[in-house]
Formats: C-alpha cells, structure tokens, sequence
C-alpha cells in the first residue's frame, strides 16, 4: 500500500486597504477579503448513527481517524508501533507493558490529556461492550504517574499488545462525561480534525483542529491537516455515488461498483479521474448461529450451504469479477496465511455434495434468516446466496440493517442464521480467528454461539506466541472446515475513484481513506 507524506497546505490572503480624504473625511476601510477554504467531499456509504469513540465496527471508522486518536498506529499490517499520544512503551514481562504519554497532549477544548483520562477510556471502551474485537488482550490498566499507565494483558496472544494498543481512541474524562450524548454527535477532538457539524443520514463536516497539539515533525502519516474542511456525505447507491462524481459534489469514493469502476479508468466515459487500486484485508466471510433450535445448529446443513455457494459468482456478480477465493477465513495478504491452503480443497461449489448433506441433516424446509449490515456488496452477495440455496432447496430471506442494529443483533442468536459480513485484522490471520472464535471474548462460546473445548484449544495454540506455528496454524484451519462455524468467501480489491487534482491519497491499514493527509494540487477546487 502505497504511502505518502503529509504536507501543509498554504493560503495567502491579499488584503487591500483603500484610505481618501473628502472634506477632511476618511472613508471606511475594505475589509480583508477572507480565505478561500479548501474543502474536499468524501462519499461514505452509511450513516454511522453515533461519532462516539468506542462503537466498534461501523461507519464511524471512517471519520473517527480524523478527530481521535489512539496510544500508536501501525501503518502497513504486522508493522512496527508508531506514537501517537504514547511516546513509548516498554515491556516490563509478558503480560505487563508500561506505556509514557506524550506530556504535551490536549483537546479540541483545552483540556489536558493525562493519565487519568487514559484509563478512563479503555475502561469505558471494555464497560461499553462494543469493543471486544479492537481491545486485544487487553485485561486491566493502571495509572503509575500522571504520564505513564501500566496495561496488563489477558495471556501471551501474538499480537495482543500490538491490537490493544492502536484501537482504543483516547479522550478527555472531563469532556466526555460533561456531554450527555457521550459525543456521539459533537466529539472533543485529540486528533487533527473537529467535528464542526453532524446531520444525520446526511452528512459529517469536519475541520482543521486549530489546536492540534502534535508538531509536525513527530506526526504519523495519519495525521496530517492538508486541507481544511472534509465534508462526508452519506451516499448509499452506488449509482447516486457515480453522478455525484461526475457533478462534482463528490471528489472521492471508495464505493463505486466494480461495473461502474471501468468508466473511471483509462478508456472510460467519465474523465478526469484517477483509480487506485489496494489489496483489501479485510476477507469477506460467512457465520452462523449454531445453537442447537436453530436449523444451522447441523454441522451437516452448515457443511451443505457451503458447498451450495458458488463463491466465482459472487465475485462477479457483487463484486464486478475482481477478486480471489478464499481459501481460509482469511487472506493471504498476512504473514502467517499458510501457502499450501491455495492448492487444497475449501468448499468447491457442488450441488450434488450439497443435497447429500442436507439429506443427512434433518433440514425440514425452514425459512432461514440471512442478516448483513449495510454495504451494498454485502446485500448483493445475500442475494446472490440466497438464489444458490434456493436451488439447493433451501428456504431463505434477507434482513439488512443500519449498523447500530446490525451490530446489536449479532449478538441476539434469536435474529439470524447466516451473517454475511467481513473480517480483518492488523497483523494477522490468528487474529482474525480471535476475533470470531475465541471464547474467551465471547462469554464462552464463539461469535456464532459454539462452544466447542478442542476448537478453542487448537485457536489458543495459534494464538500463543510460543507455539504460532504454521502446524499449528495449519491444524486449526482444518478443524475449522470441519465444524465449519465461519467460513471464508472472497477477498478483492479496494478501489479508490478521486479526483485528479487530488494527486495521491493515504489510507490506513482498514483501507479507510485519510483526507487530511493526502496531498491536493494547487488547482484543487471542491463544490
């Protein structure tokens, strides 16, 4: 993934000044003539319902970057910390790290960043419940002084440290609990960008935080101010997506349909663009609810809609052909993705296996629940399966919902049979699996309410950083298709559609787009 270094945008004002005399009087001075701003207009797909810092996977993800910020980054996957509010850290034991705060850190408000408002935020982010996927290994945390905290993790998991250290967003105790909404609609900024206006199911205005604390020389790449108001506007059809960059009320989108992609590229109708592509981390996967009333509780029934899934039309039907079979759940964009799984079976497409093992599962013709959340993609893919099954013989409807919903249901086993969703990590595939299958997250049972002694002892084996080895890895991986609780289904590639005059672009390591630290030709003008 290409990466780019921040620069500062300069705007000259001209001021003139006219000063006569007539009859001894002066006459009004012009006033200045005021900036003109520099505004770019981003397209996001869904509205995030909430701006508040710990909500987990949603929308948000993409505007949170600009406005809060974490202890570190990372800026390529499995790569090394870079500070953010923390300086530093060093390892005291495996289980125990101490973390040093830059001592300059404050708010959009004013208020200073210590200590005491770092553990505020990871206990809230724990309490709050949303974040178990994001919090590592995180166990507890402790103040040692007012500019280092001591976070003590849960075991020795590969990556663990790393995970619970750059998804955490850091904000002022004051200022959180001093806003009844909890900032989900006016936020207190740590990060380069503050929140200037919020229109639900409309649009997100953010702009250059004037009291930005970090200096430029010790910035990530993520924090840069090279422009002076980002303006996300919610544009759910892609078809409306592709009109607005063609009318200019839209600079960029990294939610044009694969079909539509074409237009923007050399060759196509619609000029004046530029399209990058990026390998997705993210893996698009299936779940499901295997708690016995269900009909998916069949270990038979769950084997059976795999093989009934041809994965190659979901590419091409939602994902306009571009993309790759998964071969796990997960991707061989992370380094401890296991190279012999490419040339093993996973699930090949096969109608005859699929009515044998629905023959042996006892499925008796009920309607199965299908549940995304919001991305087109995700509903297009719904569609798709739905059909396949259909052929198969299998009764289903889709439910999609907006993703505070979505995010709740998930862990309702009343509301679904088969998620569609998708899955990533910063590091690695183990995390991953973590994510989805470790109960120690889940109140003893996997995201698909499975509990399952040997499936657990075999993740915890990858999961240790003394024993994530690619036997162990590899032995994981098989037992997993066997009992087959998730599933992967594809993974492709982002595609960026922006504006020329933006000349290069910076996304995170969740291929999020980073406004602010892309970097805008002289020329570039926004409506």
């Amino acid at each position: 993934m290409k990466r780019f270094v921040a620069i500062a945008l300069v705007f000259v004002l001209a001021v003139s000044l006219f000063a006569g005399c007539s009859g001894g009087t002066s006459s009004t001075p012009t006033p200045a003539a005021a900036p003109k701003l520099k505004s770019v207009n981003i397209a996001i797909f869904a509205d995030p319902g909430s701006l508040a810092p710990w909500k987990g996977a949603s929308t948000a993800a993409t505007v949170h970057p600009e406005i809060y910020e974490s202890l570190f980054v990372i800026e390529k996957l499995g790569g090394e910390l870079k500070p953010r509010i923390a300086s530093s850290y060093k390892k005291i034991n495996d289980l125990t790290y101490q973390v040093s705060l830059y001592k300059n850190v404050t708010d959009s408000a004013g208020n200073k960043i210590t200590a005491d408002d770092v553990v505020f935020s990871y206990e809230q982010a724990a309490a709050q419940g949303n974040m178990k996927t994001f919090l590592g290994s995180y166990k507890s945390i402790k103040k040692i002084d007012d500019y280092t905290v001591e976070i003590t993790l849960s075991d020795k998991t590969i990556g663990g440290f790393l995970n619970s250290v750059t998804f955490v967003y850091i904000v002022s105790q004051a200022a959180y609990k001093a806003d009844k909404d909890g900032m989900a609609n006016k936020p207190i900024a740590t990060g380069p960008y503050v929140v200037k206006s919020y229109v639900p199911g409309s649009s997100i205005t953010v702009v250059k935080n004037e009291k930005y604390w970090q200096s430029k020389e010790l910035r990530s790449i993520y924090a840069g101010q090279n422009v002076d108001q980002i303006v996300y506007k919610v544009v759910a059809e892609p078809a409306q997506v592709v009109t607005g960059l063609q009318t200019g009320s839209i600079d960029f989108s990294d939610n044009v349909s694969m079909t539509d992609l074409k237009r923007f590229q050399d060759g196509g109708d619609i000029k004046g663009f530029t399209v990058q592509m990026a390998d997705a981390a993210l893996t698009q996967v299936l779940l499901f609810n295997t708690t016995k009333d269900r009909p998916t509780g069949s270990q038979a029934l769950r084997q059976a809609i795999n093989y009934a899934i041809d994965r190659n039309a979901l590419i091409k039907g939602a994902y306009g052909g571009i993309g790759t079979v998964a071969k796990t759940y997960g991707n061989s964009v992370y380094g401890d993705y296991v190279k012999a799984w490419d040339t093993q079976e996973y699930f090949p497409y096969n109608v005859a296996k699929a009515k044998e093992l629905i023959a042996k599962s006892g499925y008796s013709g009920q309607t199965l629940t299908i549940m995304t959340g919001p991305p087109t993609a995700h509903k297009m893919m719904a569609q798709i399966i739905q059909a396949q099954l259909g052929e198969v013989g299998i009764k289903s409807k889709i439910v999609s919902y907006d993703d505070s919903l979505f995010n709740n249901y998930i862990n309702d086993p009343t509301q679904w049979d088969i998620m569609v969703t998708n899955k990533g990590s910063g590091d690695y595939v183990a995390s991953i699996w973590r994510f989805s299958f470790d109960a120690r997250m889940f109140k003893g049972a996997t995201r698909g309410f499975l509990v399952d002694s040997k499936l657990q002892s075999m993740l915890e084996k990858c999961l240790d950083e003394t024993t994530h080895t690619p036997e162990n890895m590899d032995a994981f991986h098989q037992y997993l298709k066997e009992v087959c609780v998730g599933t992967g289904l594809l993974y492709s590639k982002y595609s960026y559609v922006y504006v020329n005059t933006i000349k290069s672009i910076v996304v995170n390591t969740q291929n999020m787009i980073i406004p602010g630290s892309c970097t805008y030709a002289d020329n570039f003008v926004s409506k």
